[in-house]
């Protein structure tokens, strides 16, 4: 249940309901995923801006979960792999680019 003010300042409550999915996409049930299970996860982003601070930020929410791979219950430890794409690769080198530059260049 996620908490929030509207824009007319009223405090609402929403349900947050999370799907859960095996890799064949069929429906599980949320207690079958377990510690060290592999998973990709489906968020909802949501911007947002707070006048008093003047900050940005965005929230990110639970939407679905989809088992990838059955764990042997115990933590894995490895956080991430690397994901490798034409996108990221040129962003990577587009930042290279600029690396030895300075403010007073631009």
């Amino acid at each position: 249940i996620f908490r929030f003010t509207d824009s007319m300042g009223q405090e609402r409550m929403k349900e947050n309901v999370v799907r859960v999915f095996d890799r064949n996409v069929k429906p599980l049930s949320a207690s079958e995923i377990r510690r060290g299970d592999t998973v990709n996860l489906q968020v909802t982003a949501i911007p947002y801006y707070m006048p008093a601070s003047r900050g940005y930020g965005i929230s990110f929410r639970l939407a679905a979960v989809q088992l990838v791979k059955k764990g042997d219950g115990l933590d894995s430890g490895v956080l991430f792999e690397a994901i490798g794409s034409p996108e990221m690769e040129s962003l990577d080198k587009m930042f290279e680019m600029f690396q030895g530059d300075s403010e007073g260049d631009f």
